[in-house]
């Protein structure tokens, strides 16, 4: 924090002090370091199953939504193309990116992923 004062400008037109209570703040010493963070904070955001690329079979989490609107997360263990569309394999079922499949006697579809977190490391 510094010793500065900044003034916002409200919707009204009148001007307050702006409250920075709730700001995060995060200083890089480097571009190289600041590069870093962002990606940190990229692999935190779920993507669009959509924006997935066509190919890999690199292990991800995977969000499925049932017909009813609920939730659930998973690890993809693979991501393939099969007859013409892209499919995610898990240790309970195979789930098709463009049609809904059956898990758990329900339609489950994969919505959004991300990449895994690396493992921790000590030290």
């Amino acid at each position: 924090m510094s010793d500065v004062m900044e003034f916002v400008q409200n919707e009204d037109g009148t001007f307050s002090a702006y409250d920075d209570t709730y700001d995060v703040t995060i200083h890089c010493e480097t571009e190289e370091k600041q590069k870093k963070v962002i990606e940190c904070l990229k692999a935190t955001n779920w993507i669009p199953v959509s924006d997935m690329p066509n190919c890999c079979g690199y292990p991800v989490l995977l969000t499925v939504e049932n017909e009813f609107g609920q939730r659930e997360v998973c690890k993809a263990f693979t991501n393939y193309m099969k007859e013409g569309k892209q499919l995610f394999y898990t240790n309970e079922k195979e789930f098709c990116a463009e049609l809904t499949s059956s898990k758990l006697s329900e339609a489950w579809k994969p919505i959004a992923w991300m990449h895994l977190p690396e493992p921790y490391k000590e030290g």
